[in-house]
């Protein structure tokens, strides 16, 4: 089984027009997506939470939660 990497373009909030394009990874179980803080940071999107995430190796790690939009195909 191969990568699936989709081009996506993160945005600070609805109906916001200025965003940062990056290319993504498909992970189909996610329940959150990561985006790098640098890129966060930069738009202006600030942690509102702090939350339990489980990598993909089973280790559980503490990171910062904030709200931002993702476009993806239009």
């Amino acid at each position: 089984m191969g990568k699936v990497v989709v081009p996506m373009t993160v945005l600070p909030h609805a109906g916001s027009r200025r965003g940062e394009r990056l290319e993504a990874l498909v992970d189909t179980g996610a329940t959150l997506s990561m985006v790098p803080g640098t890129v966060l940071r930069r738009l202006g999107v600030r942690p509102t939470d702090r939350r339990p995430v489980r990598l993909a190796d089973g280790r559980v790690v503490q990171r910062d939660v904030g709200e931002a939009r993702l476009k993806v195909n239009g």
